[in-house]
């Protein structure tokens, strides 16, 4: 993870191709900018807020993993879970 927000070089490049927001994939990018990094971030966790209906503490829970493979397992678990609920 890199940068003010700590976001992983695919979080970002996600972030970069489907929000919109230019981040860089790296805090070695000579375009890397500590506040472009921020609002990639909040342009992410908004994302997960969306996705899981407001609730922070899903959001935030689908934000933990140590893969993009994990987290996007977890991500997928809890919107099952939320939609039952």
């Amino acid at each position: 993870a890199f940068g003010s927000a700590q976001l992983m070089p695919d979080t970002a490049r996600h972030i970069r191709r489907d929000l919109g927001v230019n981040v860089t994939d790296s805090v070695n990018d000579p375009n890397y900018d500590w506040r472009t990094n921020v609002a990639g971030g909040v342009a992410y966790f908004q994302e997960l807020l969306g996705l899981f209906r407001g609730n922070y503490e899903a959001a935030a829970a689908a934000n933990v993993a140590r893969t993009p493979a994990e987290s996007n397992v977890r991500r997928t678990i809890l919107a099952v879970r939320m939609k039952v609920s």
